[in-house]
């Protein structure tokens, strides 16, 4: 059975492809795992039961996995994913995992309360391979994800991940940077064997997802398009010289920043993000018979303000714009709507609803609504506290523990908690077939409405 090879810098066995007509990107060669150069500095040391679970040839294996068998590649323009019941698939962008407030296991549960069977989960690179030094990469780290892996494919729902985070050796500059950066030229193929591994190891995920809304500051710090675009089309050859069937998602933009080519406070728009990207070539280009480096490109429409402007259908105009004939398929993993100042749980709910009916309704008016293939919402909760005046946030619902206070826990450490559902769950749930609800328009209910049964996860 095929089982990856790690590239080294020092192998003389490493060749180049051809990517489209513009540009050349290191495929891994034929190297032994054992080759890479680690780091002698290492934070800390994978643990010996980081190997539970893994065969011979370095494949997680569940034996009471839920979802089936690992899907196929999928067909070049067709959706990557299908429908579930006639309805776009669904779940959550997870948030209560890496803040501690929920484990795996209960995040998993309420997805699929909900009827979804996707999870949008963050893997923090320099996490995983943590280091504060700047040569050298370290060993992996694979409990954590094995674990979250294990809880998601034995509860019906697959992982998305949404892959991050340089470490500080991949990038000198994160050193002195406040926020998130990416790796630097020379440091590419560390994340390309990172995210081949990712592929390889967890065969039952839905797809991997080249880093998070790398056009703002915050998750790219001076982003630079051209430098994603080498990374997305690095990894998409990686995974393609693996003859790996995993979905591949690049983009995954956020709907903010500037246009004009310079990046302001924010960061850049996606539409100039895009626009770079198709002439990096990443894009593809119909004429020449030339795909693009992804499976589907990934974004975020968040439509940020009730009466204000209109991001959500003015970020498919852009796409649109940019991709031009192109058939691309699109996957939205971040749609939101947040209770606070601008939204009401009743507008909110009715937001978003009204959101997915336009993108699961086929034969759309609008372009690019129907090449729409899933939609995740952000987010799966809140933290709730009893003493607060309100409950503002993205969470579909808020998550309490059985005690007065609610404690804020590492992953490992989270004790049994009460997720009290938001009118907005309970709407979409109805949405996907779940009867909670005969007769009324539950996004009018009020929070203590939705509580009136708080549900208990494991």
């Amino acid at each position: 059975m095929f089982r990856p090879a790690i590239t080294t810098r020092t192998t003389t066995s490493a060749k180049t492809l051809l990517y489209l007509a513009l540009a050349t990107f290191l495929v891994p060669s034929v190297a032994s795992a054992a080759t890479l150069t680690l780091g002698v500095n290492c934070t800390s040391m994978p643990t010996a039961d980081e190997t539970f679970g893994v065969d011979a040839n370095g494949v997680m294996q569940v034996a009471d996995a839920t979802v089936g068998p690992a899907w196929d590649a999928p067909t070049a323009g067709k959706p990557v994913f299908s429908r579930v019941n006639g309805l776009l698939p669904t779940g959550f962008n997870a948030g209560g995992i890496n803040t501690g407030l929920a484990s795996p296991s209960t995040v998993a549960s309420i997805t699929v309360a909900m009827h979804g069977t996707i999870l949008r989960q963050a893997i923090n690179w320099a996490k995983a391979q943590n280091s504060q030094q700047v040569t050298g990469a370290c060993p992996i780290h694979w409990k954590e994800i094995d674990n979250m892996y294990r809880s998601f494919v034995t509860r019906g729902v697959r992982p998305l991940w949404n892959i991050a985070d340089a470490p500080n050796w991949a990038n000198r500059l994160c050193l002195s940077r406040t926020h998130s950066c990416g790796p630097d030229a020379a440091h590419v193929v560390d994340y390309v064997n990172f995210v081949r591994l990712i592929a390889h190891r967890y065969p039952l995920s839905a797809a991997v997802e080249v880093w998070n809304e790398p056009n703002l500051q915050k998750y790219w710090d001076h982003p630079d398009p051209s430098l994603y675009s080498d990374l997305l089309a690095a990894t998409w050859n990686g995974l393609q010289a693996d003859h790996s069937p995993m979905r591949v998602l690049g983009g995954a933009l956020s709907c903010l920043g500037s246009e004009n080519g310079t990046a302001d406070s924010i960061g850049l728009g996606p539409q100039w993000f895009l626009t770079v990207m198709r002439t990096k070539g990443v894009l593809g280009d119909p004429a020449s018979g030339i795909a693009a480096a992804m499976h589907a490109l990934s974004i975020h429409p968040y439509e940020m303000h009730p009466d204000g402007y209109d991001y959500f259908t003015e970020t498919f105009r852009k796409v649109d714009e940019v991709l031009e004939t192109r058939n691309i398929r699109l996957v939205v993993d971040e749609l939101g709507a947040p209770v606070g100042p601008d939204y009401t749980l009743q507008s909110s709910c009715e937001t978003l609803a009204r959101q997915y009916k336009l993108l699961d309704r086929q034969g759309n008016h609008v372009r690019r609504f129907e090449d729409v293939d899933a939609v995740l919402f952000h987010s799966d909760m809140n933290s709730h506290e009893s003493t607060a005046s309100n409950h503002d946030g993205y969470g579909f619902g808020e998550i309490e523990n059985i005690y007065d206070t609610p404690v804020k826990l590492p992953t490992s450490k989270v004790i049994d908690r009460i997720y009290y559902r938001r009118p907005v769950y309970r709407e979409m749930a109805r949405a996907f077939g779940v009867p909670e609800a005969p007769n009324g328009d539950l996004c009018g209910d009020s929070l203590d409405a939705a509580e009136d049964a708080p549900h208990y996860f494991p």
